[in-house]
């Protein structure tokens, strides 16, 4: 859900009474509570304030009618829109910004500069409040649970947008509402991503099927092959026995967690690339393999253009993969960060516990339970602060590099604080 390959938009979006963060491509979006701000660029309306305002370098609070005495539950940031998820009890899904394809799902093809409601139709979402909503870059999915009839207890897939993301085979026309998954496994969906035209579902029976494009092997199928239905990720091998619970789609490499209590972390894609899967070498892999954490587990986990990170049981911050211009922030580490590795946070965070991570295009944002908001990486402002006024960043020509995590507490932060935040 996340990040958008080649992207040059970035906004946060804060919201204060949730947890959770979600980055999609140089622009930011954050929510606390029914409280949300935006930052970065906005020339399609993806900060939702009612304005194509082309680039905004602080966290401000936008106040749309449609979202007023709302409280927000999920956000996830696509390329140029952005979607969240409200405590209504039916048609709670939200979306805003550049609407090709029909991707807000508002039944139109119209830009849109503040949120919208995706259209409920006659359908599931009608009756029923979506518990996940995830934006790619020509389409968004979202689960909503079934409560009636033969599948009653199951989580549904609806997906709008580009027909060739949609995962209904070859329709020769897209949808500009929600639809659900045709056809759908006999078993329901418990968690769900997307990235670029990618994305991926974990079911109720311990397995994953994926669709979309797969040039890289994302879709994890041992091929390389896009998809326009599903297909099974392969369950053998390194994941035989194991039940993933959250899946996570990059731009080229997706990866799950499973529920072993150590080293519960599995990847693959970036296949015939320079990039790292986090088991030690380059290449990739077109099925998924075990990636070593030394003993530790995952809770969080987020994917990037050339990286991903994630949040350790301990509270550690793991980053790895592509570490051009060291955004990392790794002192004296190679191009590519070939295995999970420990980004010390704390000079900017103390001693705070980790709530969520949000990785984008060379970029990593991290926040606590309390609410505060740490990034570092690639920036054109869209962390919320003007990177030219950041001691230490580094100039590289029309972007900054924040080689040290680095708390952002202005604009409407100040006040709000992080719940939950989104990177695209």
């Amino acid at each position: 859900m996340r990040h958008i390959k080649g992207s040059l938009v970035a906004w946060a979006l804060v919201l204060s009474s949730v947890a959770f963060i979600a980055l999609p491509v140089r622009h930011t979006v954050a929510a606390s509570g029914s409280a949300v701000s935006t930052a970065g660029a906005g020339a399609f309306g993806q900060l939702g304030d009612g304005t194509n305002t082309a680039l905004a370098t602080a966290h401000t609070a936008i106040a749309p009618a449609t979202l007023a005495n709302k409280t927000i539950q999920k956000i996830s940031v696509g390329y140029e829109h952005a979607c969240v998820t409200t405590n209504d009890v039916t048609a709670n899904i939200f979306c805003w910004g550049k609407n090709v394809y029909g991707k807000l799902g508002d039944g139109s093809t119209t830009t849109r500069t503040a949120p919208v409601q995706v259209a409920a139709g006659s359908g599931i979402l009608q009756a029923n409040a979506a518990v996940a909503v995830t934006a790619g870059t020509d389409h968004t999915c979202a689960l909503v649970p079934q409560t009636t009839g033969p599948r009653s207890g199951y989580n549904e897939v609806l997906c709008w947008g580009r027909s060739a993301n949609l995962g209904r085979g070859n329709s020769p026309t897209g949808t500009t509402e929600p639809n659900v998954l045709n056809p759908m496994p006999a078993s329901g969906a418990t968690d769900i991503d997307t990235y670029d035209g990618s994305t991926c579902i974990t079911l109720t029976t311990g397995l994953m099927n994926c669709w979309g494009l797969n040039d890289f092997g994302q879709l994890g199928n041992a091929s390389t092959t896009s998809s326009t239905v599903l297909v099974s990720v392969v369950s053998s091998g390194a994941l035989s026995g194991k039940t993933p619970i959250d899946v996570e789609v990059g731009s080229q490499m997706s990866c799950a967690l499973t529920n072993e209590a150590t080293d519960n972390l599995y990847c693959w894609g970036w296949f015939g690339t320079a990039w790292s899967l986090g088991n030690g070498v380059t290449g990739g892999s077109t099925s998924p393999v075990a990636i070593s954490l030394g003993g530790a587990k995952l809770t969080k986990l987020d994917i990037g253009n050339e990286h991903a990170c994630g949040i350790t049981s301990n509270n550690r911050l793991l980053c790895w993969g592509g570490n051009g211009d060291n955004h990392l922030g790794v002192s004296g580490a190679p191009a590519v960060v070939t295995t999970p590795t420990a980004i010390d946070v704390s000079g900017a965070m103390g001693a705070l516990s980790l709530s969520g991570v949000a990785v984008g295009n060379r970029s990593t944002c991290v926040w606590s339970t309390t609410g505060r908001l740490v990034c570092f990486g690639y920036t054109k402002g869209h962390f919320g602060v003007n990177p030219s006024t950041v001691a230490g960043a580094v100039d590289l020509g029309g972007y900054h590099v924040l080689r040290t995590p680095t708390a952002i507490t202005g604009g409407s932060l100040a006040a709000n604080g992080v719940r939950d935040f989104a990177m695209g």
